[in-house]
């Protein structure tokens, strides 16, 4: 690599930081996330295919009857990439629009969760 392609990836980096700086949080929490957290699109991907399959669990076990959805929860908790908090992500997914009820449903569990807890 040469000096000039360093430069060039050091000023991208620091035109990225400044646009993160300027993107509304309340609007785009999750895009803000994706660039805060540096992760790749294959990493973005994986999240988006994890909520998939976590709707489908969630329809599984509707179908099951079973009430108890902690199975739900302890999924997307092992699974989500580790460079990402639970509740944070879920947040930011919920706010932005993406897996609404999902997320909503993740978000009161780890409330519930965290309230037994304390």
């Amino acid at each position: 690599m040469t000096d000039q392609d360093r430069e060039k990836i050091e000023r991208l980096s620091f035109y990225q930081q400044l646009l993160v700086r300027t993107m509304d949080e309340k609007e785009y929490p999750w895009y803000r996330m994706i660039v805060e957290k540096d992760l790749s699109e294959r990493e973005v991907e994986d999240v988006y295919r994890l909520f998939k399959e976590l709707e489908h669990k969630k329809e599984d076990l509707r179908e099951a009857g079973m009430i108890d959805q902690t199975p739900l929860l302890l999924h997307y908790v092992g699974m989500l990439n580790l460079t990402l908090d639970p509740f944070m992500t879920a947040n930011a997914l919920n706010r932005q629009g993406y897996f609404k009820t999902l997320t909503a449903k993740l978000i009161e569990m780890m409330k519930a969760k965290e309230s037994q807890i304390k």
